[in-house]
């Protein structure tokens, strides 16, 4: 999967700054929260194609790009390890909330 989201990223326009895909990330986490509220029952409106699914999916794809756009070094294993590293972290967060 990440190797896909750099390739296509690599596709994409070389003139996009971290400024654009931020702009398209805080887009796509906006698509988010509005699926989430329908899905939540807090919006009148219809759900839309992607639902909370498909929308979450534009977000990781979108950091990821970010990732990519700063980084073009970093590899499919450097991406990996960092997510295990802030999971291991989360997995401490969570045991220090639960002995609270």
């Amino acid at each position: 999967m990440i190797p896909t989201v750099f390739d296509t990223s690599d596709l994409v326009t070389k003139q996009r700054t971290s400024y654009d895909v931020l702009a398209s990330l805080v887009s796509e986490v906006g698509e988010l929260a509005e699926e989430i509220a329908i899905q939540q029952g807090h919006s009148g409106k219809t759900p839309g194609a992607d639902g909370v699914f498909g929308e979450s999916v534009d977000v990781m794809i979108c950091a990821l790009d970010m990732i990519h756009v700063n980084f073009p070094e970093i590899t499919e294993e450097d991406v990996i390890s960092m997510v295990e590293q802030k999971c291991a972290k989360w997995l401490m967060m969570r045991d220090k909330w639960d002995n609270q």
